[in-house]
């Protein structure tokens, strides 16, 4: 009887051990398209699952084994530790959470059953993030993308972070954003378009159907700053690739003049902005808050420079100056000029990575969110139609700002801010 419990304690192992590798490849997700019940929970929901099971049957072998509790009770407990506590925590929470059975081919199957790698899937689900992934193939498969010439080989893509895929993948998809725009699906286009920027944020293509989109929503603020990034992009391509002569039938000159032109129209000022522009001459205490403005940028851009001196000690000064304004025009919604536009267009991975991580630091989150609330205030309060993208850019960063609606209360934004850093410092 001794042997015949040990040899059901040694079976015990190999179900314990299969825990741990469930678990692992829930941590891991290995499988980014899981099959049976499992395909209606969230990944943290698994893992979660997948680790009280192995923790409770790693218990009950090292209980059996070290008291003389007879190994014969692993014959029920194991079953019930491995597959019927997964079963009750999956029907709890589908209970709890209301989540109604899917059909198989949600969003989440929609490259796999097309024959896509599943490397490449699971990087561009990296890539994108869950929320913009599942758009894509929801669109992907509503619009028939998948089913177009670029596609007909989904074996080929192989690495999403490989460039070359990349840069193919991200130019298909804002081609599809301008066909979906030009048959008046707005909605669609302007989701195809972030999903591009997202895949590569320096895409002037992309900006420039967000601005035409956003034009013809009626957000101008928006589409203002789009159109800036589009002509931006453009001119340092041009720039960049001066040299090197392009097919006529790639880059058609007539073309690229008119959606050129269309940009600089939805910069340009509408008649009464003119007249308010033209009669607006600001006071001693508008001057005042523009200089309050400005030394909020310089505070914030002290702190890059230390970061970047820190970060690349062989750099020189004026390179080091190059990083922080950079990343910071870029946080606050300031045209690139100059230098700066070549130094984003030679290190844009560069600075897009840096625009997250220093959102991550107090000292410079806390500048630029000041920085935005009083610009779009300052507008505001001036009567000036031009506030509409610092107040949607403060309120990306926090959705719970509230915005100064007189002078008086952008100054006294400024001056909160000015007299904070002078304690941080």
């Amino acid at each position: 009887m001794v042997i015949i419990e040990w040899i059901i304690w040694a079976i015990s192992c190999i179900v314990v051990v299969w825990g741990l590798i469930a678990f692992f490849v829930e941590v891991f997700r290995v499988n980014p398209f899981p099959e049976g019940p499992e395909r209606y929970l969230s990944p943290k929901v698994r893992i979660f699952i997948t680790c009280s099971i192995s923790l409770v049957m790693t218990a009950g072998i090292i209980i059996t084994a070290v008291t003389s509790i007879s190994k014969f009770h692993l014959l029920w407990f194991m079953p019930l530790s491995f597959w019927g506590s997964a079963w009750f925590e999956k029907q709890r929470y589908l209970a709890v959470n209301q989540v109604e059975p899917c059909p198989p081919d949600t969003a989440q199957w929609a490259l796999k059953k097309r024959g896509f790698n599943d490397e490449f899937v699971k990087g561009l689900r990296e890539v994108l993030g869950d929320e913009k992934f599942t758009s894509l193939t929801m669109l992907g498969e509503k619009y028939y993308l998948f089913d177009q010439d670029f596609f007909s080989n989904p074996h080929s893509f192989k690495d999403i972070n490989n460039n070359m895929t990349k840069l193919r993948v991200s130019g298909f998809l804002s081609h599809m954003a301008n066909e979906l725009c030009n048959r008046h699906i707005l909605d669609a286009g302007e989701k195809l378009s972030q999903i591009v920027l997202t895949l590569d944020p320096k895409h002037f293509s992309a900006y420039a159907t967000l601005a035409l989109i956003c034009r013809d929503s009626g957000r101008l603020g928006e589409a203002r700053v789009y159109a800036q990034r589009a002509i931006t992009g453009m001119d340092s391509f041009d720039e960049g690739y001066k040299d090197i002569p392009v097919p006529e039938y790639i880059a058609n000159p007539e073309h690229i003049t008119d959606t050129r032109n269309e940009l600089h129209s939805i910069l340009a000022l509408t008649p009464d902005e003119k007249e308010i522009v033209k009669e607006w001459t600001p006071t001693r205490e508008q001057e005042e808050a523009i200089d309050g403005l400005d030394e909020i940028l310089k505070c914030i851009g002290k702190i890059l420079c230390i970061r970047y001196r820190t970060m690349f000690p062989a750099d020189p000064a004026h390179t080091i100056v190059l990083r922080a304004f950079t990343v910071l025009n870029e946080l606050v919604v300031k045209d690139l000029r100059g230098e700066l536009v070549r130094f984003y267009r030679d290190n844009s991975e560069f600075v897009e990575r840096e625009k997250k991580e220093v959102m991550m630091l107090e000292e410079v989150k806390k500048g630029v969110l000041n920085f935005l609330v009083a610009k779009g205030g300052y507008y505001l309060s001036s009567g000036i139609p031009f506030a509409e993208p610092w107040i949607n850019e403060a309120k990306k960063v926090d959705t719970n700002i509230d915005i100064p609606k007189t002078l008086e209360d952008v100054r006294e934004t400024i001056e909160s801010c000015l007299t904070w850093y002078q304690q941080y410092t």
